[in-house]
């Protein structure tokens, strides 16, 4: 699965609620840690400073932001918040039948833990 498409599907795994980049981060990162052999050798390489960062998940954010998949809404002075759209919860459906179970299984658990939870 292209890695653009578990940046997806971690948006779509919050039902409706916003994603900060944080918790995006975060979760991705433990997914490719968990599962590497599920995620692919595509999956995104992380650097760390503060805590895990890729800045690919955040082009590729904006790819599914400007592919209607996501909506992200820039607060001024605030960070990003990533919603997914109708567009792109069908979309995330479709990936859920096709992707590999157990990590999007714990993708979905991840997600929706509070941020100081992950």
């Amino acid at each position: 699965m292209d890695r653009k498409n578990w940046t997806l599907l971690a948006i779509s795994f919050a039902d409706g609620a916003d994603v900060s980049p944080v918790q995006l981060q975060k979760c991705l990162f433990l997914v490719g840690r968990k599962h590497k052999e599920e995620v692919g050798e595509d999956f995104y390489e992380f650097s760390y400073d503060y805590g895990p960062f890729s800045k690919a998940i955040y082009q590729d954010a904006e790819i599914l932001g400007s592919e209607g998949l996501v909506f992200i809404e820039r607060p001024f002075g605030g960070f990003a918040k990533y919603t997914i759209t109708a567009q792109g919860a069908q979309r995330a459906r479709q990936l859920s039948m096709e992707g590999p179970s157990p990590a999007l299984e714990y993708l979905r658990m991840v997600i929706r833990l509070p941020i100081y939870q992950l």
